[in-house]
């Protein structure tokens, strides 16, 4: 066979096999020997992030109050301390250095991996503060799971891949050995890596296909968008893309076990137990908005599990109610996600996975406080039924964001809400918000808790203290961004 320019190695190819082969995102995941890449043994790092629109901070817990007595003046009314419409949302718990309504309160299960702060959301634009949140910037940055995949992901492995709505896992030029696989459950993320049309090609084109590939990968010494160095390119593909993912297979015991874990009766049994006749029956009915969510974290708890991949995200309804309802409405779809979310930790502190594995949760801003609009609710409150006039909400200079890992400071938190309600910082973890002190952005805390958890990647021997290592994906991110008493608390 006549050598072949890249060009012409392309267009053969997508001939040859349909254009499914190369036209794929996931070509790129077999090692050097044909097979697939993957990691050994639980070494694989995962992070997942979770967006949750626009919902109210409040409702949802996302935001949290400086003391179990009150929420602060002026986040219902402007200017005087007044309750929110729903009761349930004054009745508060401390736990740790946290505060919980019931709707959040199983959180207090896994708190000691638990790490709260309090961000400037930097713009009340959707689409901006989506950006913003997701990634640290609103331009240069790739996706906190794409940056986390180029830096984490072993170079004999293949690609880092995440996983989720395109939307979200943002990939760029920082990110150019990431590839992303848009699936929402096992199945679709398994049925990625089946290649329709292998199986009707001849040995003659097999051999033909493997013959190029591999005078590529000597002309650009590695740099092909094929690995050329396994015996045979195209048996390899041929192999795993009908093979699939057998790892993934629902009879294994590993996806019995993570199915039964983060199962609906196992969800319920956490909403009798924190919520019961206190609006347990509507949190129960909003699982229909949250079924997904449940498929999503059984397939990232896979992945992070079999190290297939090395991000998610996932991204939740919006529930931007500007004419009312947020109150009640998203208060219980927070306690939908905080409940399985609970679940899919404590499987993962079973499987032992906690110091590898980094969970964000964050929405794009909070609300304001109640505008005009009222929207009639029902709900139940200790077993009596009741009607709820719940104002409406606009979009709000703040924002709340959790973190999931074994290495952050459990049970603490950065930063609050003032009587203004408007974000600030705080000087020590734990400690009061001051309006001297800006409140951290996502760029600072997301920052921080990488150098925190994964310090043999996000720190730089020579310089512990900087972010020169995250620049190598994050080029945004500054030294005065870190958020230093988080920092030190990982000392």
């Amino acid at each position: 066979m006549k050598h072949k320019s890249r060009r012409e190695f392309l267009k053969t190819s997508g001939r040859l096999a349909g254009g499914v082969f190369l036209s794929s995102q996931i070509h790129a995941a077999f090692a050097r020997d044909g097979q697939f890449a993957r990691a050994a043994g639980n070494d694989n790092k995962f992070l997942l992030y979770i967006h949750c629109g626009s919902w109210d901070g409040i409702a949802s817990g996302l935001i949290q109050p400086q003391s179990t007595s009150s929420w602060p003046s002026g986040v219902f009314e402007n200017g005087i301390v007044t309750e929110s419409p729903n009761p349930l949302l004054m009745n508060l718990t401390a736990d740790r250095g946290m505060i919980f309504t019931p709707y959040n309160r199983v959180l207090s299960e896994i708190s000691g991996n638990l790490f709260h702060a309090t961000i400037n959301p930097r713009s009340l634009d959707h689409n901006v503060a989506r950006l913003l949140q997701v990634s640290g910037h609103g331009t240069i940055h790739p996706s906190w799971s794409a940056g986390f995949a180029q830096l984490t992901r072993n170079p004999d492995r293949g690609p880092g891949f995440i996983v989720g709505p395109l939307s979200l896992g943002k990939s760029n030029s920082f990110t150019a050995d990431v590839a992303q696989v848009n699936a929402g459950s096992v199945s679709g993320f398994a049925a990625t890596f089946k290649d329709p049309v292998a199986s009707g090609l001849t040995q003659e084109i097999r051999g033909g296909f493997g013959s190029v590939a591999q005078s590529i990968y000597r002309e650009r010494f590695g740099t092909s968008i094929v690995p050329g160095r396994f015996a045979s390119t195209f048996e390899g593909s041929h192999k795993y893309w009908t093979q699939g993912l057998p790892e993934l297979d629902p009879s294994t015991d590993l996806m019995k076990g993570l199915s039964a874990a983060l199962s609906v009766e196992n969800a319920n049994a956490s909403i009798d137990m924190y919520l019961g006749n206190n609006d347990g029956q509507g949190v129960k009915e909003r699982y229909g908005n949250f079924g997904a969510l449940r498929t999503k974290l059984i397939l990232a708890g896979a992945l992070a599990k079999t190290g297939l991949a090395c991000g998610m995200d996932i991204s939740l309804p919006g529930e931007d109610l500007h004419f009312g309802g947020s109150q009640v409405q998203t208060a219980r779809s927070g306690a939908q996600l905080w409940v399985q979310l609970t679940l899919f930790w404590k499987w993962i502190i079973q499987q032992g996975l906690q110091d590898q594995v980094m969970v964000v949760v964050s929405h794009e801003f909070s609300r304001s406080r109640f505008n005009s609009s009222i929207k009639k609710e029902t709900m139940t409150v200790g077993g009596v039924s009741k009607e709820i006039n719940c104002p409406g909400t606009d979009h709000g200079l703040t924002a709340g964001m959790y973190i999931l890992n074994g290495k952050m400071p459990g049970g603490e938190r950065t930063g609050g809400v003032l009587s203004s309600y408007v974000p600030a910082g705080s000087a020590t973890l734990g400690g009061p918000p001051k309006e001297s002190i800006p409140a951290p952005s996502s760029l600072g805390v997301v920052s921080t808790a990488l150098m925190v958890c994964y310090p043999e990647i996000f720190k730089n021997p020579r310089e512990p203290l900087s972010t020169r290592n995250l620049r190598a994906v994050f080029p945004a991110i500054e030294d005065k961004d870190v958020i230093q008493p988080l920092l030190e608390a990982s000392k």
